[in-house]
């Protein structure tokens, strides 16, 4: 990686949501969202400085109800990604937001990202929930009622870079870096 990229990649602003709450994180059920959620905040600490990653849920009361969290499949071989040890300083601090706010929380933390970006550095938005058939991402408890579409996401991160992961389905792929300056809709 040329020098260039290497300070390109430091200075990437890193945002991060999932919507599981305590309740409806069980590893059996859609804790996977979770999992997912800890691996990466486990995987990218430390990369950047500027990193904020928002959970519905408390992530000691997680451990308290549903014990250690594992990424991986179950039958075979899997990973610890939340343990109270990882928790204490393995994993960059997470903010606990509630459920019918973390839409609008999200789209304010990618405002405030792109405001510190100032078109020099690339912008990571990192969404963990589920999506809807027309594309929106269910970033409330995955409310079907709710949820943000692309158009909402561009106006939040006015003229960033920005490469959007997401595990939703219906999301059209892992990975996009969107290009939020064009006028074409989707």
């Amino acid at each position: 990686m040329g020098l260039q990229k290497a300070k390109q990649a430091y200075n990437t602003i890193i945002v991060a949501a999932t919507h599981q709450t305590v309740s409806t994180g069980s590893q059996f059920d859609d804790g996977w969202f979770l999992s997912d959620f800890y691996a990466s905040n486990y995987l990218l600490k430390g990369s950047v400085a500027d990193q904020v990653w928002l959970t519905a849920a408390e992530p000691s009361k997680l451990l308290k109800m549903h014990g250690p969290y594992h990424h991986g499949t179950p039958s075979e071989y899997s990973k610890v990604v939340l343990s109270p040890e990882l928790l204490e300083s393995e994993i960059t601090p997470v903010t606990v937001v509630p459920p019918a706010q973390m839409i609008d929380r999200f789209l304010d933390e990618v405002s405030k990202a792109a405001a510190r970006a100032k078109g020099e550095h690339p912008m990571l938005l990192v969404v963990f929930c589920h999506g809807s058939d027309d594309y929106r991402l269910l970033l409330d408890s995955g409310n079907s009622g709710k949820g943000f579409s692309i158009v909402r996401l561009k106006g939040a991160s006015g003229n960033a870079r920005a490469t959007l992961l997401v595990a939703a389905c219906y999301s059209g792929g892992w990975v996009v870096a969107p290009d939020f300056n064009s006028t074409a809709q989707h």
